[in-house]
């Protein structure tokens, strides 16, 4: 994709985000299916505050409504354990949104990786017991995933008695 034709649905993000006009928005996306994730965070993270600019997140979930995908569900989670982590509990919706996201392609191993991360991190409030299934299906690809292997040694650990 060329520079002009990316600015100029960047331009375009922009007028219909500042209109809450997620609709427009989301065919927009038509025209850059493979970038649209970048300009879309990219809207999050150059806001001049980002404490009061949602907008990108509140499309993130107006997508995940209107056409459920895992493209919807992981921009929402880079989205909430990225530009919007201070939120108290944004790192637990972005774990959740990851697994929603995983729903769709279970052996999306980015996808994997991420959710193990967000789920040991300590601002999320998800229990261990749930982050083992994905560390366990990430060691099915990479047995060597030391993360992963940590994940199901301390859910071991915590389980004997």
């Amino acid at each position: 994709m060329d520079d002009e034709t990316y600015n100029g649905v960047k331009k375009q993000v922009g007028i219909a985000f500042r209109k809450n006009n997620f609709a427009e928005v989301l065919k927009l996306r038509e025209n850059i299916p493979n970038e649209f994730g970048l300009l879309v965070t990219g809207f999050a993270r150059n806001s001049t505050d980002n404490t009061s600019n949602y907008t990108p997140y509140l499309f993130a979930e107006y997508w995940c409504l209107t056409e459920p995908c895992s493209e919807a569900h992981n921009l929402a989670a880079a989205l909430l354990y990225g530009s919007y982590a201070f939120i108290d509990g944004a790192y637990t919706l972005a774990f959740w949104h990851e697994a929603k996201a995983l729903s769709f392609e279970p052996d999306n191993l980015a996808f994997l990786n991420t959710i193990t991360w967000l789920g040991t991190t300590p601002d999320c409030g998800v229990a261990l017991a749930e982050v083992v299934p994905y560390a366990k299906r990430m060691l099915s690809f990479d047995p060597e995933h030391n993360w992963s292997k940590t994940i199901v040694e301390w859910f071991d650990e915590s389980t004997r008695s």
